[in-house]
């Protein structure tokens, strides 16, 4: 009787430590917490000194052998929206490869991300974002690469970021949001919405849409994203100058590479996991600084 009951208490605790770890509970600091937190953003104050850079189309090695080997001008070709023209590109971005979590390219080289997964090669959320950005580069567009952290970044051992890409939309003189991972772009009143706006609808309860070339999302496919997106959706992070991969001939601001947005009340993080220094960041908590139009 006794043998009985202990094997049932191990069984018990064997299933409460998998389900705390599956639920990344912070009380074993492993995977993140998946709260959701309301949060705020300085909407008023502007750094005029912040300036941003994009590759020129014409000039750029990477736009043009991707312009050259791949049938992106095809793709859109005849299509006059917008809208559309940026839901082929991330469509085609989201099935040249099957994700993988742990494959780093090594490079930030966009072509070379592409030879690869023609070969067979899978690649993370990271290599979506930085081939999504040179894509829609071929088309004119104007588009960053954007780095999400979760607010416990620092405690957690895994899944504390996720990376995927936001493009200026010309037609609404505002940044979107588009996550090739996913093949999926949020939108509210048929509006494409920005990382922080899709957190503020989310939080909000707002009736959004998750899309993608196909229209909205299938059931299975928005919980799976709902699932998955809404707790990283509270650091933001970019680079002033997306002209250039060689860190050499970067632009920088302050002797830095990239500019934190961190919500009002917030610290600023200064590990990731752990262990690897958060440097090289300039860091605001102004929208207007963050979101400004492109110029260069």
């Amino acid at each position: 009787m006794h043998i009985k009951k202990d094997k049932k208490m191990r069984i018990l605790i064997i299933l409460f430590s998998c389900a705390l770890f599956f639920s990344g509970c912070t009380v074993l600091n492993i995977l993140p917490s998946k709260k959701i937190n309301k949060i705020s953003f300085d909407t008023e104050s502007i750094n005029p000194e912040y300036q941003f850079y994009f590759p020129d189309p014409n000039k750029d090695s990477i736009i043009f052998k991707i312009r050259e080997n791949y049938p992106i001008e095809d793709l859109i070709r005849d299509e006059k929206d917008e809208q559309t023209k940026i839901l082929l590109a991330l469509n085609w971005v989201r099935n040249q490869w099957e994700h993988n979590s742990w494959n780093n390219a090594g490079t930030k080289d966009a072509y070379v991300i592409l030879k690869r997964a023609g070969q067979g090669e899978k690649f993370r959320c990271v290599e979506y974002g930085i081939v999504l950005k040179s894509v829609l580069a071929t088309i004119g567009m104007k588009s960053r690469t954007l780095g999400l952290m979760t607010q416990d970044v620092e405690k957690v051992k895994f899944g504390a970021g996720h990376v995927l890409t936001e493009v200026w939309l010309n037609d609404h003189k505002k940044w979107a949001m588009v996550d090739a991972q996913f093949d999926v772009m949020p939108t509210l009143d048929n509006i494409p919405l920005s990382a922080v706006e899709f957190q503020s609808a989310i939080i909000e309860k707002k009736d959004f849409s998750l899309i993608n070339l196909k229209g909205e999302l299938n059931p299975e496919e928005y919980k799976k994203f709902m699932d998955f997106i809404p707790h990283y959706l509270y650091y933001f992070t970019i680079s002033f100058d997306e002209s250039t991969i060689d860190p050499d001939k970067m632009v920088r601001f302050n002797g830095n590479s990239s500019l934190m947005l961190v919500p009002l009340g917030s610290k600023q993080p200064s590990v990731f996991q752990r262990k690897y220094p958060i440097d090289d960041k300039d860091y605001t908590n102004s929208l207007k600084d963050f979101y400004k139009e492109p110029i260069k």
